[in-house]
């Protein structure tokens, strides 16, 4: 369950979006910040009550990962429920198919194009700790996410078979691969989708959640393909 941030600015340190983060150090009442809260991302919450306030229905809320003290009542309507499908399915073998269909479209040849890549795929939210069990990705957190890669550049060759890493892309043998050692990818809650209806409220829709994954390039031609070639053994 995930609850709509507030619109003004709250005079405690900004929370946490999507998983909670265990151990996070909490401002002391003498020391409290002021942050405005972003209009699209969701924070995990726990319903603890409800009450009724006039025509307006209340619920009591606590804040995964944080101090009771944060414990605050808001509007039932703040709270935005997370869609089972963005949660569970049994769709492994579709995220990878996407996911390696993907990394092939972004290997081209094209010399306008950055050599750091970067896109995101829609995934379930159980799918993705499963993959990167099953892939033996290595995790590190850095700036509150945790960003996997993989071991060493045979341990990548071994998870997805040799080829998948790089493109051939004419029969000339100009070709795109990956710097393996750059791979990266990593799990996020996507941002709220906004509408507004008839009478010009806001209406916070849960978009699911994705991979992200990034990695830089190494484009080549025939004369190269050796040290391509040399990668593979």
């Amino acid at each position: 369950m995930n609850l709509r941030p507030r619109g003004n600015p709250v005079n405690y340190v900004k929370l946490h979006c999507g998983e909670p983060l265990k151990n996070l150090a909490q401002s002391s009442s003498g020391d409290k910040t002021s942050h405005s809260w972003s209009t699209k991302k969701l924070y995990t919450v726990e319903v603890l009550s409800t009450r009724q306030v006039n025509s307006r229905r209340e619920v009591k809320v606590h804040y995964a990962g944080w101090s009771k003290r944060y414990d605050e009542w808001r509007l039932e309507e703040d709270i935005v429920q997370t869609p089972s499908s963005a949660i569970d399915g049994n769709s492994a073998d579709f995220f990878q198919f996407y996911l390696l269909t993907s990394i092939k479209e972004k290997l081209t040849c094209c010399r306008k194009k950055d050599s750091e890549i970067s896109f995101s795929i829609p995934v379930p939210k159980k799918v993705f700790p499963d993959f990167v069990e099953r892939i033996n990705l290595r995790g590190s957190s850095h700036k509150g996410r945790t960003i996997y890669r993989f071991e060493s550049v045979a341990s990548a060759k071994e998870s997805f078979g040799n080829g998948w890493w790089y493109r051939i892309v004419n029969e000339a043998g100009d070709f795109c691969s990956i710097e393996l050692e750059t791979f990266q990818v990593w799990f996020n809650e996507r941002p709220c989708l906004e509408e507004f209806d008839c009478e010009g409220n806001l209406i916070l829709s849960h978009r699911g959640f994705q991979a992200v994954v990034r990695f830089v390039t190494f484009k080549g031609n025939k004369h190269d393909l050796s040290m391509l070639l040399t990668k593979l053994t």
